[in-house]
């Protein structure tokens, strides 16, 4: 949520130069918070997962207006600092959190950075799918609201497009969280449908040329990248084990991270 802040205050002022996004405050909370929230259920994990990553969606949907709203009236200044007085109560979160002792689990001393996972066939083309998928993942949300602009759309109808692609992105984690607990289709089979939607929605994005395109599409993608990131995460554990699914997860994003270092910038060029 906080990284997709910054990114849409530097889209409201082009002409100035914000800080680094928050990518090791955000590395740090939501790598240990969806590893230790996986060890905690054995079953209705995927349930449990889209309800968790609903409410990054939900705050998407809503910051975009709200930053719009916040830089007119405080400048991206303020805006910023409201956004991390927010990000404080990560914190109060973190907290509430209890890791659970697992069997199977390793000795403290042995589970730090577990490159061993990548000996796994299925960890290893995991991580290189996500990594790859990752390229793409998050380019709609730096330039939708650009794409917009380029229509000739109203500063506020170009932030309804972050708006309501963030709204089909919870909405989706939260249905495919049910969907994927009843085991209608195999999880890997799900996961690979999941992530050819979200990769034709991508190729299909430039092609907008009106207000309603741009808005289906964009819709389009939240929801199929929304339903991806429900089935990972609960596919995640069943492939590693409950034991080592933090260290996984921590792996899985840092290659996640390196797709989304290169996606951006190749887009915009």
């Amino acid at each position: 949520m906080f990284i997709e802040s910054a990114f849409m205050l530097s889209q409201l002022s082009p002409n100035t130069s914000l800080p680094s996004p928050p990518g090791c405050g955000w590395a740090l909370a939501f790598a240990p918070a969806m590893g230790t929230l996986s060890r905690y259920f054995s079953s209705q994990r995927s349930l449990a997962t889209g309800l968790a990553l609903t409410g990054n969606g939900l705050s998407s949907f809503g910051l975009s207006p709200l930053l719009r709203l916040l830089a007119d009236t405080l400048g991206w200044r303020g805006a910023l600092l409201v956004v991390s007085a927010l990000g404080l109560h990560l914190v109060v979160c973190g907290v509430l959190l209890r890791p659970l002792v697992l069997r199977g689990d390793r000795p403290a001393s042995a589970t730090l950075f577990d490159v061993g996972l990548f000996a796994q066939r299925g960890f290893a083309a995991f991580a290189l799918a996500a990594a790859l998928l990752a390229a793409g993942y998050f380019t709609p949300y730096l330039h939708l609201e650009p794409l917009g602009r380029t229509l000739g759309l109203h500063p506020f109808q170009s932030a309804a497009l972050v708006s309501f692609t963030a709204l089909a992105d919870a909405l989706a984690r939260l249905l495919m969280g049910c969907l994927a607990d009843r085991h209608l289709l195999p999880p890997a089979w799900l996961l690979v449908l999941c992530n050819t939607l979200t990769g034709l929605s991508l190729l299909l994005l430039p092609l907008a040329g009106s207000y309603a395109t741009a808005l289906g599409l964009g819709m389009l993608y939240g929801a199929s990248a929304g339903s991806f990131a429900t089935v990972a995460f609960g596919v995640l554990p069943e492939i590693v084990g409950a034991a080592r699914v933090v260290n996984a997860t921590g792996l899985c994003l840092m290659g996640m991270s390196i797709g989304g270092l290169l996606g951006p910038p190749l887009s915009g060029k």
